[in-house]
């Protein structure tokens, strides 16, 4: 996947696996990403439609204005 993307990608270290997947830093020209990468049985059918639910919840929440989502308020 970073080979595709061009020039300055690469895969770092893995950054942990959740119930749904595992990610992994990804180190690009813009600075660090993450890359998620789902177990095919919970991107399609039923499991499938419950994960997009669940990815559109949290998108929802992007530019959000609440000081108490922010990642910054975790004391």
């Amino acid at each position: 996947w970073c080979q595709n993307k061009g020039s300055g990608w690469s895969l770092g270290a893995g950054l942990g696996e959740g119930g749904t997947a595992p990610v992994f830093e990804v180190l690009s020209p813009e600075g660090p990403k993450a890359l998620k990468i789902y177990n095919a049985e919970l991107s399609a059918g039923k499991k499938g439609r419950i994960e997009e639910r669940r990815l559109d919840k949290q998108l929802a929440l992007k530019g959000h204005d609440c000081p108490f989502l922010s990642p910054n308020s975790r004391k």
